[in-house]
């Protein structure tokens, strides 16, 4: 065989590989699709034919999955965002947590301070005087070391001031039948 006779058929063995429709060498597999253009009308018509079919087949599958994707996005967006919502709000509650430590590490000593009893009885004879000035009937009794203070229309200031009376006597309904805690010291 003459040196172009092997050539020629070495070209026509690299153009048989190219147009192979499954490749493999060492590294990987490549598959191609391998058209032959068509050699009559009818050839054309059958091409044409199942392309049609192919792309409309596509395109009912690419409703069914668009349709299925967007449920799923429905059906999943409230766990999304209900954890967002859940992070969100534990990060503002941390953060007013922290504030919060600051603003009490900053006022260690008490803010509170002890009105002066004079100020007090004053204001309270003021308070006294004004629902008597108006026809109410007020009544300042000491009870058990309890301070008992009606304030009531005349026709019922006795009946008042025993049911206060009754009731200061009377234990606490939150403290009915348990028992008090010893607090360490």
């Amino acid at each position: 065989m003459s040196t172009q006779k092997k050539r020629k058929q070495k070209l026509t063995q690299k153009r048989k590989r190219k147009q192979a429709p499954l490749q493999c060498d060492g590294y990987r597999a490549v598959f191609r699709r391998v058209e032959q253009p068509p050699k009559s009308w009818r050839q054309m018509v059958a091409k044409v034919n199942a392309e049609v079919i192919r792309t409309l087949a596509n395109l009912i599958g690419l409703v069914a999955d668009v349709t299925d994707s967007a449920r799923k996005i429905v059906r999943a967006a409230p766990r999304l965002f209900s954890r967002k919502l859940v992070v969100t709000v534990g990060a503002a509650h941390l953060e007013a947590d922290a504030v919060e430590g600051c603003k009490q590490e900053e006022s260690d000593s008490p803010t509170f301070t002890q009105p002066d009893a004079d100020a007090v009885a004053e204001t309270l004879a003021n308070v006294l005087g004004h629902l008597q000035a108006q026809g109410i009937h007020v009544n300042v009794t000491n009870e058990n070391g309890r301070l008992i203070v009606v304030a009531a229309r005349p026709e019922l200031a006795e009946v008042a001031l025993d049911t206060a009376k009754q009731q200061v006597g009377k234990p606490k309904a939150s403290r009915v039948g348990k028992k008090r805690r010893k607090t360490a010291p």
